[in-house]
């Protein structure tokens, strides 16, 4: 594995943007904002699919029958003698994910019943002042067909990874403070993912609006410019799966995370605060076998940063090896992409009707 480790700081980006950005309006060229999904729709891997077993580092899927689970878990590196506690560990999330799936509007009705926010301005959308020049910058060319990987700003250390400035030190501060704040505040929430265990989704908290804008101006299109493959061109972005994640080298904590691939079309993955040792992001490229890629390359987190990949970018958090680090991930989704191929089974999609609370953006 040939590993580059990537320090944004070292590099120079570019600060002026014209002053017609104070009126935070996104300006059109060539560029046209996603179109508005009417239904919720989901594969049905979303029950069966996509189960981590952290004590293992393997995943597993209800998809088969119970023999072919006990021996794919067993080919995957299960030791036979615990195969049954690994089994026991699948159907026990499963129990869970279905629990989430049902009670999911009712944890989101319950925060806003009774959550009393510390940052309320937050919960009024997404101003331009919370977001970096040179972000702003980059969204312009890209909506007037003017950016590519070599525009100044955008660092890409090699193809289909796109690093920038996204936020400004005082608003990642806040959402910090915000996140730390709804965390003493004993209310229950959701698991971000089946991966991550300490983490909030953007819905539940009541920051959909903040999410919904960010990637309808502005991550989508980036994502047009820079992901084209990634991105159908006719309905763009049209949803997404916004979520916290929290990694911190204390007791229970979340200190790394496996290889995997995201249930999206295109990932934005933003550092919004901490103190930390360790903990790099490692691209493998768009490959079954990462451990063969060619493309594998380290890159180190930076506060009010994002990297900008394709959600079927293998990848894997490296192990804290001190301190803590907070991120804000954006799951963006293409549906006329996913309805070719589901992200999470790799099969074309088996629709079924749902809610906003469980549509996987088909």
């Amino acid at each position: 594995m040939e590993e580059i480790m990537y320090n944004f700081w070292s590099q120079p980006f570019v600060a002026h943007v014209p002053s017609a950005h104070t009126d935070c309006r996104p300006q059109l060229g060539t560029w046209h904002p996603p179109r508005c999904r009417t239904n919720f729709l989901r594969c049905t891997c979303a029950v069966t699919n996509g189960y981590y077993l952290q004590r293992w580092g393997v995943h597993a899927s209800l998809d088969r029958s119970l023999q072919q689970l006990r021996h794919e878990l067993i080919e995957d590196g299960v030791p036979p003698q615990e195969v049954d506690d690994a089994v026991a560990d699948v159907q026990a999330q499963a129990a869970r994910r279905a629990a989430q799936m049902q009670k999911g509007h009712l944890v989101e009705q319950h925060i806003s019943s009774h959550y009393r926010p510390l940052h309320k301005s937050l919960w009024g959308g997404l101003r331009t002042d919370c977001m970096h020049s040179t972000f702003l910058q980059a969204c312009d060319l890209a909506r007037g067909g003017q950016l590519s990987r070599c525009t100044p700003g955008i660092y890409s250390p090699r193809q289909g990874i796109y690093i920038l400035p996204v936020f400004t030190e005082s608003f990642c501060q806040a959402l910090c403070e915000e996140l730390d704040h709804f965390r003493n505040s004993g209310l229950q929430s959701s698991r971000p993912n089946s991966m991550n265990n300490h983490g909030f989704l953007f819905r539940e908290l009541g920051l959909a609006r903040l999410a919904d804008q960010l990637v309808r101006d502005w991550i989508d299109p980036l994502a047009k410019a820079l992901l084209p493959a990634h991105v159908d061109p006719a309905c763009g972005l049209d949803s997404h799966k916004t979520f916290s994640v929290l990694y911190t080298t204390k007791e229970g904590g979340d200190r790394d995370l496996s290889v995997h691939h995201d249930n999206a079309e295109v990932t934005f993955n933003i550092n919004i605060g901490g103190q930390w040792q360790g903990g790099e992001l490692v691209c493998f490229g768009i490959s079954e076998n990462h451990c063969e890629s060619p493309h594998a390359i380290k890159l180190q987190h930076c506060r009010g940063f994002g990297i900008l990949h394709a959600g079927a970018e293998q990848h894997q958090a490296d192990s804290l090896l001190s301190g803590w680090r907070e991120n804000l991930i954006f799951w963006c989704r293409s549906s006329n992409v996913r309805n070719r191929k589901c992200p999470r089974c790799g099969e074309t999609p088996r629709l079924e009707q749902t809610c906003q609370t469980t549509d996987e953006g088909f």
